[in-house]
């Protein structure tokens, strides 16, 4: 079995990068739609704008602090599902998601999904571009697993992912 290369660790370290900063960057902004609302109290009692703005620290902090906190030991478990112990992944397709509001095209969003034999599931959200720069090594890396994606894989792995397993 060959090895993914560096490149290819980069860019899932990159994929995993960004989602922490995306979760940083939403938990910045709730504390700061918490405190403005917070503040929108002073002099004032209106409960609802309170409860709001509690709310709002709360989700925001827990976002923050689970972006600084959680990030290494996602990281950790990533590279070594994907590396180490490669046998545990049985499916892997990838997913792309675009909205068309009136034939605009507004968001794409693309996700890597790796499916592993004790019914885990890991994705990374990555550009299509990077999809299908990966999955060639990817493929080379899991001769075992199966990829693409059908119902009849989804099926399949419901009942028992091992079914997904080349032989």
């Amino acid at each position: 079995m060959s090895q993914i290369s560096q490149n290819e660790i980069d860019l899932i370290i990159q994929a995993l990068n960004r989602e922490r900063w995306m979760k940083m960057a939403v938990g910045l902004s709730l504390l700061l739609i918490a405190a403005i609302f917070l503040f929108s109290i002073i002099g004032r009692l209106n409960f609802l704008f309170s409860l709001c703005g509690m709310l709002l620290s709360f989700a925001g902090f827990y976002l923050l602090l689970s972006g600084i906190l959680e990030y290494d030991r996602q990281k950790n478990h990533v590279l070594e599902t994907v590396i180490a112990s490669s046998k545990s992944v049985v499916w892997i397709y990838y997913l792309k998601v675009e909205h068309f509001p009136f034939g605009i095209r507004i968001l794409q969003m693309t996700t890597l999904h790796f499916k592993l034999n004790d019914y885990d599931h890991i994705t990374l959200n990555l550009s299509e571009k990077k999809i299908l720069e990966l999955l060639p090594s990817l493929k080379k890396s899991f001769p075992h697993a199966t990829f693409g994606y059908s119902k009849h894989y989804e099926q399949m792995y419901e009942i028992s992912p091992d079914l997904l397993l080349k032989q």
